[in-house]
């Protein structure tokens, strides 16, 4: 089940990087303001006033005794229920073909910002490069390729935790029990960005997990090195978390079998 906070922040992120909140949050995101908005403070009438101060009369008093009998609402349940319902609603959306929608809004950041790292790459800037090597490199673009950097560093880490966000609500949970290093969440996140070939999961949920902003390029200009890197969507990743999972599944049994006799 999502939460408030997670739609929020996932419609704020989006919007910074691409200028448009995702429509297939805006309308549940608006009925939340709404939900919030409504107003809880309607009191009883206190009849023995009203009739002091000479209000209460022949043509009202009916509508305020029915009024003042009146049970007195319960806001809050109410409030949670409509609001349990519209992130139901939101998820069953993004389970659909919404989640995909964000991926696709998300793609032109990605590509412009991973073209970019390639291009850096492609000039023989690497993770380890200095400003001093880069200056005295024979490629003139070289310089303002590694400058570029920081600038696609930080556009690829905002892209990769909206996505590992989304994948972490929305893919199939992994079992931690195949798994190296028990994350099975890391995985999900990695299987945003490659196939269900056991090797290249491993390898982008490794630099995943390492940390961010020691580099220039970030875990990017490293990540160039790996095979088949790329912004997935989510209906690729759950059909690769369906295979990773039973191709890890069916090593473990080999191997107590084979251990087991």
């Amino acid at each position: 089940m999502i939460d408030e906070r997670f739609l929020r922040t996932l419609a704020a992120g989006v919007e910074k990087l691409t200028g448009t909140t995702p429509p297939v949050i805006a309308g549940h995101l608006a009925t939340l303001d709404a939900i919030h908005a409504v107003a809880t403070d309607a009191q009883r009438p206190d009849l023995a006033v009203l009739a002091a101060r000479g209000e209460l009369t022949p043509k009202n008093v009916e509508k305020l005794i029915h009024e003042a009998a009146a049970p007195q609402p319960d806001y809050g349940t109410a409030r949670e229920q409509a609001t349990t319902g519209v992130l139901r609603a939101a998820r069953a959306d993004l389970l659909g073909d919404g989640g995909d929608q964000i991926i696709d809004a998300l793609r032109p950041v990605w590509d412009e910002h991973w073209a970019g790292i390639h291009k850096a790459r492609a000039a023989g800037v690497t993770s380890s490069s200095t400003a001093d090597q880069v200056l005295a490199s024979d490629d003139p673009d070289a310089a303002r390729l590694w400058r570029e950097l920081a600038d696609h560093r930080d556009a690829l880490d905002a892209v990769e935790a909206l996505v590992s966000e989304l994948a972490m609500e929305l893919l199939p949970a992994l079992n931690p029990s195949h798994l190296p290093d028990t994350r099975p969440l890391l995985y999900a996140r990695a299987l945003m960005f490659v196939d269900d070939t056991r090797s290249h999961v491993f390898d982008i949920g490794r630099l995943l997990a390492s940390p961010r902003r020691t580099e220039r390029g970030g875990i990017w200009l490293r990540a160039t090195t790996l095979p088949g890197v790329e912004l997935r969507r989510i209906a690729e990743a759950k059909a690769s978390a369906g295979a990773f999972i039973a191709e890890l599944a069916d090593t473990a049994h080999r191997e107590y079998a084979a251990t087991h006799g």
